[in-house]
């Protein structure tokens, strides 16, 4: 859950400066899930998992992406983040291994997995480093797969457009 208000507003100048310093994506993204709201904190992860999706064709790691996003806008039910969570795992489970395709639906997977009996996303800490290391993955994944991008993109890179969408 978020820290209180008063802590946020006492102690904002130094988490902005460390996450300007930082050049770690997955732990500020963990720093983050303590900071912000439950809804922002999810629209920032998806932004996050929207890195991935130049480096994939499947419609499904696309889909569940964006109804996370209407959910945390307010436009999409739990149940439709649900079944975007089944779309992605089929295609995570059809899309070959090593490939920046399987890569990106793995981020769209930690995005969307909601446990059954939960009433709300619950996208912590661990799922949003898992999302960032799934984008690095698809991204670097890419070099080898896409010439146009080969030796292009690093995880530094990626960590760097991460640190930009705060």
């Amino acid at each position: 859950s978020p820290m209180p208000l008063s802590w946020a507003v006492e102690h904002a100048a130094e988490f902005a400066r460390a996450w300007k310093a930082s050049s770690d994506a997955p732990a500020m993204i963990s720093l983050a899930a303590r900071v912000m709201s439950e809804r922002d904190y999810v629209r920032l992860v998806a932004k996050i998992a929207r890195l991935a999706l130049p480096y994939t064709y499947d419609d499904r790691t696309k889909a569940a992406v964006a109804v996370v996003e209407r959910w945390a806008d307010g436009h999409a039910s739990l149940d439709a983040v649900r079944e975007a969570h089944k779309d992605v795992l089929q295609a995570g489970q059809e899309l070959a291994d090593y490939t920046p395709e399987k890569m990106a639906a793995s981020a769209a997977y930690w995005l969307t997995n909601i446990p059954q009996d939960r009433e709300r996303i619950d996208v912590g800490y661990f799922e949003g480093r898992s999302v960032v290391r799934a984008v690095r993955e698809a991204a670097v994944a890419g070099n080898d797969f896409y010439p146009n991008t080969r030796g292009q993109i690093t995880a530094k890179q990626i960590d760097g457009k991460v640190a930009a969408i705060i």
